[in-house]
């Protein structure tokens, strides 16, 4: 949970080093679904802080991190399908 600000500082490092220009997220359904899948993983740290805190440990954040692939992914395929 300390390092939860990380996941959304990168994606915006990398959008802003991009400048859209380079990047796939030139598209607004490659934007909102990079944008969601950042939003995914914020919550995942989210969750994991939460239940290390209380002491305990568990699994409930692993499907955070592949739904959040799926997201990623599917950024990267709508923006394929866009270039062609």
């Amino acid at each position: 949970m300390r390092l939860m600000f990380l996941v959304p500082l990168a994606g915006c490092l990398f959008c802003y080093l991009t400048q859209f220009k380079l990047s796939w997220l030139r598209h607004r359904f490659s934007l909102l679904t990079f944008n969601t899948s950042l939003a995914i993983l914020a919550s995942a740290c989210l969750i994991k802080g939460i239940v290390e805190v209380s002491g305990r440990t568990t699994t409930i954040d692993s499907p955070y991190w592949y739904v959040a692939a799926v997201f990623l992914l599917l950024s990267l395929l709508g923006a394929i399908k866009k270039a062609n």
